[in-house]
């Protein structure tokens, strides 16, 4: 497993008293003076924008990095800068900022002091550490390392993927975010569709649509799973803290686990809340609320359905005994748009088949339609509000209606 790799870069660059904004010329290297109008070499400090495609040698940079020191650089959309030989980083100091609009490649990224906007694609191969703003509505990819204990906004249509994300900080995704480690220390807001290997949330984290762990989950602060919102985790899920024993999971939604499911310290939730576990059920915390518990193999028939509990149950928690949705595939070839949805659903790639059922989340059949094309449109408008899945012969996927 890679970890979050935290470290200062140090870099020290002697002030410019006067800015001077150049822009590119010709594709060639930073330190080449024909690169640039007017004919010369940016400084730290300088505006620089970039229309062209342009090498960062080593020439002007210290220890292998380069510093945007106060001054602005911004990448045009048909504009490219890619680090040369010696070369490692990019950094940003004392309120600077670099707008990508087209292509930056650098193998880390340094946001000390000021605001990285990303518009276009960024590659960053090693390390991003970032401490102030970070705003991206393109594509950031090739990440090994994302620590950040400032602002990070992921857009509607953007993409983080890096293997491992540590937030100190104030964290929104609003796009497709797929680390494969995720540990979160601060506030972290999901709105989106995000994909993760492993979590840890030691802070306040709150997923507001689809979230899907491909391993396990563990929570030690407080993780909020709203009315909307939806959790699928293949393997086990464990809510405690063996310090302070105050880890606090609230569900309203719906969350299906794969193996077992765990709580040492509090669990609760409203009425629209759901649990489907595959395993092993543990409670020796607190179950407080209204929500729906089910167990899928229990080894017990009467109430409370949970396989092992040495804890506190509030009676209002009601059970069940199977689940009916007891696999999504993640991977499936048929696609369901728009989703969420009010009216109309599309539903594309049918491959052929004779029946496409819609089941609640307990797995009651609602509709069944008899599809005469590969691409089939159908109305949802007489649906309630919530959330309900497409099933086309053993495959699932998820669908809201607004």
């Amino acid at each position: 497993m890679n970890k979050i790799l935290l470290f200062f870069i140090g870099i020290f660059f002697v002030t410019i008293s006067f800015a001077t904004s150049y822009t590119s010329a010709a594709d060639g290297n930073w330190s080449t003076v024909t690169t640039w109008s007017p004919m010369g070499v940016p400084q730290p400090g300088d505006d620089v924008t970039i229309n062209h495609n342009v090498i960062m040698d080593d020439a002007y940079t210290v220890g292998g990095y380069w510093s945007i020191d106060a001054g602005n650089l911004t990448i045009g959309a048909n504009g490219s800068l890619v680090q040369g030989t010696n070369v490692i980083g990019i950094a940003i100091q004392n309120g600077g900022t670099i707008t990508n609009n087209g292509t930056l490649s650098f193998d880390q990224l340094g946001n000390y002091q000021g605001t990285f906007t990303n518009n276009g694609t960024s590659n960053f191969y090693v390390l991003i550490y970032n401490l102030d703003h970070f705003e991206n509505y393109g594509v950031v990819q090739e990440v090994d390392s994302f620590y950040t204990s400032g602002v990070v906004n992921n857009y509607t249509g953007s993409s983080i993927v890096s293997d491992s994300i540590k937030n100190d900080g104030n964290f929104v995704n609003s796009g497709d975010l797929s680390p494969n480690y995720f540990y979160n220390n601060g506030q972290f807001v999901n709105n989106s569709g995000m994909i993760c290997y492993d979590f840890t949330n030691n802070g306040t984290f709150t997923n507001n649509f689809a979230f899907t762990v491909n391993n396990d989950g563990l929570n030690t602060g407080t993780f909020t799973n709203s009315d909307t919102a939806y959790i699928h985790l293949t393997r086990n899920f464990t809510n405690a803290d063996s310090v302070n024993h105050d880890a606090l999971f609230i569900n309203n939604g719906i969350f299906n686990i794969g193996d077992s499911w765990s709580n040492m310290d509090t669990t609760k939730g409203t009425s629209s809340g759901e649990f489907h576990i595959e395993e092993g059920t543990y409670n020796s915390g607190y179950m407080k609320g209204s929500f729906l518990f089910c167990d899928n193999t229990p080894t017990v028939t009467v109430n409370p359905i949970i396989d092992y509990n040495t804890g506190i149950i509030e009676p209002g928690i009601t059970y069940c005994l199977t689940n009916n949705i007891t696999h999504i595939d993640e991977n499936i070839k048929f696609s369901v748009y728009p989703n969420p949805a009010n009216s109309y659903v599309n539903i594309t790639n049918i491959d052929g088949a004779n029946k496409i059922e819609i089941l609640d989340v307990t797995g009651k059949l609602i509709k069944q339609i008899i599809p005469n094309q590969n691409n089939y449109k159908f109305d949802i408008s007489d649906l309630n509000e919530g959330i309900y899945f497409v099933k086309i012969n053993n495959l699932i996927q998820k669908l809201v209606k607004l």
